[in-house]
């Protein structure tokens, strides 16, 4: 099951308990999630039963309930303030969101195209539409999305770390290294995109080329979350147990907690989360503000 559609009650969620890390729409793609009913069709619809709102009140609402992970229920809202205000950037981009999050591919690509292709086109727009273009199949215009988004904010860790759980999300290996390799060619230093590369080497079933990854990835954050994570990572892939525990205790002893239901160390299989709202908070944020990369997720199953 891909971690978009388990992700939407909280982006810092764990794998495995740890704490965590994508417009104009036709009148066919409200009537459908506003489930509006021809007259006399009988019970009126939702939508009919709220009182008239204007475009504000109606974002306002989509907003927060986007916030809340409630992306399904936030959609008719937003979609409400579209029709009331056509030009408005806010609700495009969180139906977008909502889209996305909630695995309607197609419907996330038919508004994130046109704000591609508009003045108020961002890195976080371009980087949007290439995970939805990754969900819908379509990997060539996805990297082509991509790359757009890196070229304009080539120092952003953040625009490759999401395209890398992405690239997780729908088991497209390959292109997730291509996103790492690329994010290590602007940022050396990131002990993420060290610990991403070395991920995608070893599903690739290249662990051996991956190992230095590991290493460095330790290196650069010795005593933090993700020097832990990558260490006990590689001695997972080397199906060394005994150490893995051994770092594990470390990790907890020093306030981090990277499994804790089930236990890492039996290397059972749990869906990864990340939580859009945290990712529209991110991406919508204030000037001067500074959100965190959201932890990378352990991937517990050993490549063969």
């Amino acid at each position: 099951m891909s971690g978009w559609r388990n992700s939407v009650v909280a982006f810092a969620t764990a794998l495995c308990c740890l704490p965590l890390g994508p417009l104009v729409v036709p009148l066919a793609s409200a009537q459908t999630v506003g489930e509006r009913q021809a007259p006399g069709s009988g019970a009126p619809s939702p939508s009919e039963e709220r009182a008239p709102a204007d475009a504000a009140t109606e974002l306002r609402t989509g907003a927060d309930l986007t916030r809340r992970g409630l992306l399904r229920e936030a959609i008719p809202h937003l979609l409400a303030a579209q029709r009331l205000n056509a030009e408005s950037f806010a609700a495009a981009f969180d139906l977008g969101i909502c889209y996305l999050g909630t695995g309607s591919y197609k419907e996330a690509i038919t508004v994130l195209a046109p704000l591609h292709t508009s003045a108020s086109r961002t890195p976080a727009v371009d980087n949007l539409l290439a995970q939805a273009y990754l969900g819908d199949g379509q990997a060539h215009a996805a990297l082509s999305a991509f790359a757009e988004a890196a070229a304009a904010s080539p120092k952003d860790e953040e625009l490759y770390a999401y395209m890398a759980d992405a690239c997780t999300d729908h088991q497209n290996y390959a292109m997730g290294l291509d996103v790492a390799s690329r994010g290590l060619q602007q940022l050396p230093d990131s002990a993420r995109l060290h610990y991403e590369h070395a991920v995608f080497l070893a599903r690739l079933g290249r662990f051996e080329e991956g190992k230095p990854e590991f290493d460095q990835a330790a290196q650069l954050a010795p005593d933090s979350y993700i020097g832990y994570l990558a260490e006990v990572q590689k001695d997972l892939y080397e199906d060394d147990l005994a150490r893995a525990t051994e770092v594990l205790h470390r990790a907890i002893q020093a306030g981090h907690s990277l499994c804790s239901e089930p236990c890492c160390c039996t290397r059972a299989p749990r869906p990864a989360s990340r939580s859009l709202p945290k990712l529209r908070q991110r991406w919508r944020s204030q000037p001067g503000s500074a959100p965190t990369t959201p932890p990378p997720r352990l991937l517990w199953e050993r490549s063969t």
